[in-house]
């Protein structure tokens, strides 16, 4: 198993809400209507060999904006000092068009 695929894995469904968006407020590839959302979440340190496999597999992460499901993956690793490299937030959205 891949560190980006255990990642997903262990992110945990955090919530879901219905969103509505206007005719004048939609973005390009967004239809107006009723949308729901669903979030998952995970945070967590991983040690030093999931952390730099999970480096290589950053341009794997899915990002769809157009259609009616969206989603949309980030992926923070690490930080500017060596006691943070491990750190790894993880966070996964899908929106879903509902109705118009």
């Amino acid at each position: 198993m891949s560190a980006l695929n255990w990642v997903r894995d262990k992110a945990e469904h955090k919530e879901t809400e219905f969103m509505t968006i206007t005719a004048e407020s939609a973005g390009e590839g967004t239809k107006p209507g009723l949308w729901r959302v669903d979030r998952w979440h995970f945070r967590g340190v991983l040690g030093a060999g999931m952390a730099t496999g999970i480096r290589k597999e950053l341009s794997k992460l899915v990002k769809v904006q157009s259609g009616d499901i969206q989603t949309n993956e980030v992926l923070r690793i690490g930080g500017q000092y060596r006691s943070e490299y491990g750190n790894c937030e993880f966070s996964k959205t899908v929106y879903e068009w509902m109705s118009a």
